[in-house]
Protein backbone atom coordinates (compact mmCIF):
# COMPACT_ATOMS: atom_id res chain seq x y z
CA UNK A 1 0.00 0.00 0.00
CA UNK A 2 1.21 3.29 -0.97
CA UNK A 3 2.76 5.47 1.77
CA UNK A 4 0.80 8.67 0.86
CA UNK A 5 -2.41 6.68 2.02
CA UNK A 6 -5.12 8.96 3.81
CA UNK A 7 -8.18 8.42 4.88
CA UNK A 8 -10.43 11.89 4.97
CA UNK A 9 -13.39 13.07 4.39
CA UNK A 10 -14.63 13.60 0.24
CA UNK A 11 -16.58 16.46 -1.18
CA UNK A 12 -19.82 15.47 -3.07
CA UNK A 13 -18.43 16.17 -6.33
CA UNK A 14 -15.89 13.11 -5.44
CA UNK A 15 -18.66 11.12 -3.72
CA UNK A 16 -20.56 11.96 -6.91
CA UNK A 17 -17.68 10.94 -9.18
CA UNK A 18 -17.88 6.85 -8.25
CA UNK A 19 -21.44 6.72 -6.93
CA UNK A 20 -25.11 5.51 -7.97
CA UNK A 21 -26.57 7.47 -5.42
CA UNK A 22 -28.88 10.56 -5.57
CA UNK A 23 -27.04 13.81 -4.10
CA UNK A 24 -29.38 14.23 -1.48
CA UNK A 25 -28.43 10.51 -0.55
CA UNK A 26 -24.80 11.57 -0.94
CA UNK A 27 -25.25 14.82 1.15
CA UNK A 28 -26.81 13.67 4.12
CA UNK A 29 -24.11 10.87 4.49
CA UNK A 30 -21.93 13.29 3.94
CA UNK A 31 -23.61 15.51 6.56
CA UNK A 32 -23.97 12.57 9.26
CA UNK A 33 -20.42 12.06 9.03
CA UNK A 34 -21.23 8.74 7.64
CA UNK A 35 -18.32 8.64 4.94
CA UNK A 36 -14.76 7.53 4.91
CA UNK A 37 -12.43 8.53 1.85
CA UNK A 38 -9.53 7.14 0.60
CA UNK A 39 -6.66 9.40 -1.11
CA UNK A 40 -3.33 8.74 -2.31
CA UNK A 41 -1.73 12.18 -1.71
CA UNK A 42 -4.63 14.09 -3.52
CA UNK A 43 -6.36 11.69 -5.68
CA UNK A 44 -9.63 10.81 -4.52
CA UNK A 45 -10.13 6.52 -4.95
CA UNK A 46 -13.10 5.36 -3.47
CA UNK A 47 -15.07 5.46 0.24
CA UNK A 48 -17.44 3.78 2.60
CA UNK A 49 -20.55 4.79 3.51
CA UNK A 50 -21.63 3.42 7.17
CA UNK A 51 -24.75 3.76 9.01
CA UNK A 52 -24.43 3.50 13.37
CA UNK A 53 -25.60 2.90 15.72
CA UNK A 54 -26.18 -0.84 14.38
CA UNK A 55 -23.17 -0.33 12.35
CA UNK A 56 -24.21 -1.42 8.45
CA UNK A 57 -21.64 -0.98 5.22
CA UNK A 58 -24.17 0.46 3.20
CA UNK A 59 -21.88 1.52 0.30
CA UNK A 60 -17.90 0.75 -0.57
CA UNK A 61 -16.88 1.97 -4.14
CA UNK A 62 -13.20 1.77 -5.99
CA UNK A 63 -12.75 3.87 -8.82
CA UNK A 64 -12.42 1.14 -11.36
CA UNK A 65 -8.34 1.87 -11.86
CA UNK A 66 -7.38 1.35 -8.36
CA UNK A 67 -9.97 -1.66 -8.03
CA UNK A 68 -8.18 -4.87 -6.52
CA UNK A 69 -5.25 -3.05 -4.77
CA UNK A 70 -6.24 -3.20 -1.41
CA UNK A 71 -8.06 -0.13 -1.47
CA UNK A 72 -11.60 -1.76 -0.49
CA UNK A 73 -9.75 -3.92 2.37
CA UNK A 74 -7.60 -0.57 4.15
CA UNK A 75 -11.06 1.24 4.21
CA UNK A 76 -12.59 -1.80 5.90
CA UNK A 77 -9.79 -1.72 8.32
CA UNK A 78 -10.41 1.97 8.84
CA UNK A 79 -14.05 1.44 9.85
CA UNK A 80 -13.78 -1.42 12.16
CA UNK A 81 -11.37 1.25 14.22
CA UNK A 82 -14.44 3.02 14.92
CA UNK A 83 -16.22 -0.09 16.69
CA UNK A 84 -15.91 -0.99 19.75
CA UNK A 85 -14.46 -4.60 20.63
CA UNK A 86 -17.86 -7.16 20.67
CA UNK A 87 -20.07 -4.93 18.25
CA UNK A 88 -21.15 -5.85 14.87
CA UNK A 89 -21.16 -4.47 11.24
CA UNK A 90 -23.49 -5.83 8.78
CA UNK A 91 -23.66 -5.28 5.25
CA UNK A 92 -25.51 -6.80 2.65
CA UNK A 93 -24.10 -7.98 -0.98
CA UNK A 94 -25.19 -9.01 -4.24
CA UNK A 95 -25.83 -12.83 -4.24
CA UNK A 96 -23.68 -12.54 -8.46
CA UNK A 97 -21.23 -10.25 -6.74
CA UNK A 98 -18.34 -13.19 -5.74
CA UNK A 99 -14.99 -10.44 -5.60
CA UNK A 100 -17.05 -8.39 -3.47
CA UNK A 101 -18.21 -11.55 -1.02
CA UNK A 102 -14.52 -12.98 -1.11
CA UNK A 103 -13.09 -9.63 0.04
CA UNK A 104 -15.51 -9.65 3.07
CA UNK A 105 -14.87 -13.39 3.96
CA UNK A 106 -11.05 -12.06 4.23
CA UNK A 107 -12.13 -9.49 6.68
CA UNK A 108 -13.44 -12.01 8.76
CA UNK A 109 -17.42 -11.09 7.51
CA UNK A 110 -20.01 -14.23 7.64
CA UNK A 111 -22.41 -14.99 5.99
CA UNK A 112 -25.94 -15.20 7.72
CA UNK A 113 -28.65 -15.25 5.53
CA UNK A 114 -30.05 -14.21 2.47
CA UNK A 115 -32.51 -11.54 1.23
CA UNK A 116 -34.81 -12.74 -1.62
CA UNK A 117 -35.16 -11.10 -4.31
CA UNK A 118 -33.72 -7.85 -2.16
CA UNK A 119 -32.33 -6.25 -5.54
CA UNK A 120 -34.58 -6.67 -8.76
CA UNK A 121 -32.19 -9.07 -10.30
CA UNK A 122 -30.83 -10.86 -7.67
CA UNK A 123 -30.19 -12.23 -4.31
CA UNK A 124 -28.42 -10.12 -1.37
CA UNK A 125 -26.01 -12.01 1.29
CA UNK A 126 -26.44 -10.99 4.50
CA UNK A 127 -22.99 -10.67 6.10
CA UNK A 128 -21.69 -10.15 9.62
CA UNK A 129 -18.12 -9.79 11.31
CA UNK A 130 -18.35 -9.48 15.42
CA UNK A 131 -15.25 -6.95 16.09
Amino acid sequence: MDSQLSFKKPSLLELESLSSWSRDNLQSALDDGRVIGIFIKELFVGYLIYSKPEWCIEDLVISETHRRKGFAKALIRELVKLINPGESVYLEVRSKNLAAQSLYQSENFKKISVRQRYYNDDDAIVMCRII
